[in-house]
């Protein structure tokens, strides 16, 4: 049996909203570098470091705010003093494909803008597995969409930092998805130092591409202080939260 999904009005003025908070921004991307496995920093005889690709705003803070006042003037919502911060809030009440809409909004980020790293940080790993099987299901959805364009989508793993490694070198749509538990302590592998990543860590690859974050279910996500400065320590281009019930 295939699934067919039907347009929703709400569900592109969602997307639309979102899109619309960068409005002038140029494509672009930063460029770092991610060594090969077993390379140290002083050698050269395993070749270049391979280049990283990460996301970057070219935008100041006063042309978000402008953007982000045109958006809530739009939807008649009450103007905000400052996109700064760089946090929004997406409400949507249950049931209404909050995921399906902030899956649609990376492919748009990605079509209009070349953001290509997003990272979908949940608040379980039950909540993580149903993220995982919706970007499966509408996997061949989203390709007629746009263009078969390519995007990776993988549960974060401890056991799989090659991943991690990927996700900061590839030049196309990453979507990492995450649960909170596993990168706001110190003791997280993430936040170790590894062997296999040349003495980095894994969230310092992460850091180095200025991800767009994407939390799911935020008033189970970022609700305590420690979780807070979890999510900051992401180094977020912004922080897109999508929920029915925001604190």
């Amino acid at each position: 049996m295939k699934l067919k999904f039907k347009d929703q009005d709400f569900q592109t003025a969602a997307v639309e909203a979102v899109a619309g908070l960068f409005a002038g921004q140029e494509r672009s991307r930063a460029t770092f570098s991610v060594m090969e496995e077993g390379q140290l920093p002083d050698q050269t005889s395993f070749g270049p470091a391979e280049p990283g690709v990460g996301n970057v705003l070219r935008l100041t803070d006063d042309a978000l705010t402008a953007n982000m006042r045109a958006v809530q003037k739009r939807n008649l919502l009450p103007m905000t003093d400052s996109a700064a911060s760089r946090q929004f809030c997406v409400e949507m009440e249950t049931g209404t494909g909050k995921t399906y809409v902030y899956t649609k909004t990376i492919f748009e980020l990605n079509r209009r803008y070349g953001f290509t790293k997003f990272i979908v940080v949940v608040p379980s790993v039950a909540i993580r597995e149903g993220v995982y099987k919706s970007f499966q299901v509408t996997q061949e959805h989203f390709a007629l969409q746009y263009d078969s364009v390519p995007c990776r989508y993988f549960i974060y793993n401890s056991a799989k930092l090659s991943d991690v490694r990927q996700f900061a070198a590839s030049a196309n749509i990453e979507v990492m998805i995450i649960n909170i538990d596993a990168f706001k302590k110190a003791e997280n592998i993430i936040n170790q130092a590894q062997d296999k990543l040349n003495g980095d860590t894994a969230m310092g690859f992460i850091r180095d591409t200025h991800p767009i974050v994407i939390i799911d279910e935020p008033q189970s996500v970022d609700n305590t202080p420690k979780a807070k400065e979890a999510i900051a320590s992401l180094n977020p281009l912004c922080v897109l939260r999508y929920s029915a019930t925001h604190p």
